[in-house]
């Protein structure tokens, strides 16, 4: 049996890259502002977009992992996307990619730093789950305290990890549709 892996190092491995995960840097390389913008057929967003989306959420996350108790959440996820298109100078583009980066850097080194029982908090959430799944009216009853709640520091990693990488791959894929991809420095491409 394997040993324990402490979550910073799963943390630096999907959230800043490494492994079947793009490196954050990589996946925005190379792209103009303008390109940023750009509108592909029946996708509902830009790269932009998708960029203030993730960082949204990353900060709000990011409040939550240092403690910060007034992390208001909204209601609705609508709140956490931008109307406009693209930015409006190459200047808005680089610092909001560079506010990002430094924030996902941010939230792997809390991590590495939190004194949290990890193990505890995968058995609580295993526990819930399990009990999610014994019984419909408890995974109903359990979902609506969830939504209530504020969420586990475990959930919050997790979320982070799973959210941000959601949204690379669909950059990701603009970019191939765009024919923007593979960057400068090379990217998988499979």
């Amino acid at each position: 049996m394997q040993d324990w892996v402490h979550p910073s190092e799963i943390a630096q491995d999907v959230l800043l890259g490494s492994h079947t995960h793009v490196s954050v840097g990589v996946v925005f390389q190379g792209l103009t502002y303008e390109e940023a913008g750009l509108s592909v057929d029946n996708a509902p967003y830009t790269i932009w977009q998708l960029l203030c989306h993730m960082q949204y959420w990353q900060e709000k996350l990011v409040k939550h992992l240092r403690g910060i108790e007034e992390v208001s959440w909204p209601e609705r996820s609508v709140y956490g996307w931008v109307q406009e298109k693209g930015p409006t100078s190459e200047e808005e583009w680089s610092e909001t990619v560079v506010r990002f980066l430094s924030t996902m850097h941010e939230a792997v080194e809390l991590i590495e730093t939190m004194e949290v029982n990890w193990s505890a908090h995968l058995q609580r959430e295993l526990d819930r789950k399990r009990r999610q799944s014994l019984s419909p009216s408890t995974k109903n009853l359990e979902k609506d305290q969830d939504r209530a709640a504020v969420p586990s520091m475990l959930q919050v990693v997790c979320d982070l990890g799973s959210h941000t990488n959601y949204h690379l791959g669909q950059i990701v894929l603009l970019r191939r549709l765009l024919g923007l991809w593979p960057p400068p420095d090379g990217g998988a491409s499979w």
